[in-house]
């Protein structure tokens, strides 16, 4: 915990424990060696292998799913998130600053953050934090008052890859139609994750910052009309995708959701901007290629849905 004493390495005693651990797969090269350190010191603290159970998720915003269900089992003393957030590259540092807060080995931190309070009253703190303490690129957190962690899970990360001092990208200003499609895909990505009440979804989406920004009326559209009408935007998208709708990513699969709805009930909005939005959603929130497979469902998804204004021009 922030503050407390944390006491002497010789004090900690695993031996007997159960420990679960979620490790996002995105930024893989250094995930994978947060694992290695990690699984490395739980053997030094007598932790046995077969009380280890390791799960991998596809990214940070999956990892309080998987947290959750192991908590709500019963079956863990503790739990441990391993993930990777790279500044510029997707919303998802400014998200994590906003609710983890601070560095938990150096306590740097945002104003206001604090730790997150669990619907079950208790708090959790993850393992790392985004840190923002200004450091030479490539040198990893030095730790509370400048003194080395003690642990080797920041260190290795830290200095594995120094990109997450990187100076984000300048966005271009959004339109309220954009904001509506990107607070669409979070409140569709909430609802497929936990198949929450829409009305529920929206209150809460209705919270974030900048909602106030975005076409009210055509974000109601997009989450309350793809929520409602899922079963036949996954009937069309199922013709056109190379595995069952339920086994995409949850982003790919809101953002798919929202493109296929625009096509089918938006028939004021243009295929191509269609398409093009779902696109640019992903690559703000998806992982590397994502955007390329939406294109290319959305593509064929035009054909069928739009066939007049999807044809091909004559030659």
């Amino acid at each position: 915990m922030q503050g407390a004493e944390n006491g002497s390495a010789g004090e900690l005693i695993g031996e007997g424990l159960r420990i679960g651990i979620v490790r996002a797969r995105f930024n893989d090269d250094i995930t994978t060696k947060l694992a290695q350190a990690c699984l490395a010191e739980l053997e030094r603290l007598d932790v046995d292998a077969d009380n280890i159970k390791h799960v991998n998720v596809p990214g940070a915003l999956e990892i309080p799913v998987a947290l959750k269900v192991m908590a709500d089992s019963g079956d863990f003393d503790a739990l441990i998130a391993l993930g990777c957030i790279i500044r510029g590259e997707t919303y998802h540092f400014e998200l994590g600053q906003r609710k983890w807060g601070r560095c938990r080995t150096c306590g740097a931190g945002s104003p206001g953050s604090s730790s997150q309070r669990h619907s079950d009253g208790g708090k959790r703190s993850p393992g790392l934090g985004p840190c923002r303490r200004k450091r030479p690129r490539g040198s990893p957190c030095g730790g509370r008052d400048g003194q080395p962690p003690g642990r080797p899970v920041v260190t290795e990360a830290a200095a594995t890859k120094g990109a997450a001092d990187a100076v984000p990208k300048r966005a271009a200003p959004r339109s309220a139609r954009r904001r509506s499609r990107e607070f669409a895909l979070q409140g569709l990505y909430q609802w497929l994750l936990s198949g929450e009440d829409a009305g529920a979804v929206q209150a809460h989406i209705a919270l974030q910052d900048g909602f106030g920004k975005c076409d009210r009326a055509h974000f109601d559209a997009l989450l309350h009309g793809s929520i409602e009408q899922a079963a036949a935007l996954d009937a069309v998208l199922a013709r056109h995708v190379d595995r069952k709708t339920s086994q995409l990513s949850p982003v790919e699969h809101a953002a798919l959701m929202i493109g296929c709805y625009e096509l089918m009930r938006c028939i004021d909005i243009p295929y191509r901007v269609a398409i093009n939005e779902a696109v640019e959603l992903t690559k703000s929130f998806g992982g590397t290629d994502g955007h390329k497979y939406v294109n290319g469902v959305l593509d064929k998804c035009a054909a069928e849905l739009r066939p007049d204004e999807a044809r091909p021009p004559r030659r």
